[in-house]
């Protein structure tokens, strides 16, 4: 569980690093 959180992170990491709108990305969750 803990690496698909750690996975989930570094995706969320790199979305905000190419510009992403935060807002966007949250509600995909």
């Amino acid at each position: 569980m803990k690496y698909a959180e750690a996975k989930l992170g570094r995706v969320f990491v790199i979305r905000l690093e190419d510009g992403e709108i935060v807002h966007e990305v949250v509600e995909k969750f």
